[in-house]
């Protein structure tokens, strides 16, 4: 536990300034800049994008790891490097990981099995990492720097998806409209975070030691 507060310690006041740097241009900077900047084709997207890949790379050279987890985990994150390129939407008429897109009518059937199979696939990936995940968690050691490395990075992963949704979950719950400078940090915050969860995974990975014995 002691070295978990060391860890988050090292950790919090770089990614607060990183945060509140992001916020802050959202709120002061030329509105065109900060629409840019957090954009689907900005900066962000693309170091994103580009760190995914990094990480695909490096964990498959990472030799301490079993080749079917390295196999696995390079494959998971060529998919997040898809998602960030919005590839779940462009291979068919709307993305097939929501559910809309088995209900409606307009997609066709093959489309759908098609979609069903890959969806069935990414979710077969996402447990099989899970479990050896949370294996991980439990044999490694509580001064493991990857270990916290990794639950740090999956809880800001979790906290850019509350933010991705928080504005619009306003409106349909509880009918509040987010006012627009607010819904821009917001979004500079999401995305701040998604670019700061593959970099963290990369950290995780490079202080990664497998413990023998």
């Amino acid at each position: 536990m002691k070295s978990h507060v060391s860890t988050l310690k090292v950790l919090l006041p770089p990614l607060a300034a990183y945060l509140g740097i992001a916020a802050y241009i959202a709120l002061k900077a030329p509105l065109e800049v900060s629409t840019f900047l957090y954009s689907e084709s900005g900066p962000y997207e693309v170091f994103s994008t580009v760190l995914w890949l990094v990480l695909a790379g490096l964990v498959l050279l990472q030799s301490q790891l079993q080749l079917r987890v390295r196999l696995a985990s390079s494959i998971a994150a060529l998919l997040m490097c898809a998602r960030e390129l919005d590839m779940h939407k462009a291979l068919f008429t709307m993305s097939f990981i929501k559910t809309n897109f088995y209900k409606s009518p307009d997609i066709p059937f093959h489309d759908k099995v098609a979609g069903g199979l890959a969806l069935l696939v990414m979710i077969a990936l996402l447990v099989y990492l899970a479990k050896r995940m949370l294996l991980f968690l439990r044999t490694q050691a509580s001064s493991d720097t990857s270990a916290h490395l990794l639950v740090y990075s999956l809880a800001l992963g979790a906290i850019s998806k509350i933010l991705d949704r928080f504005s619009s979950q306003m409106h349909e719950l509880f009918n509040i409209a987010v006012p627009a400078n607010a819904r821009l940090a917001i979004v500079a915050m999401e995305e701040s975070l998604e670019l700061a969860l593959p970099l963290l995974l990369i950290l995780a990975l490079l202080t990664y030691r497998r413990r023998l014995g």
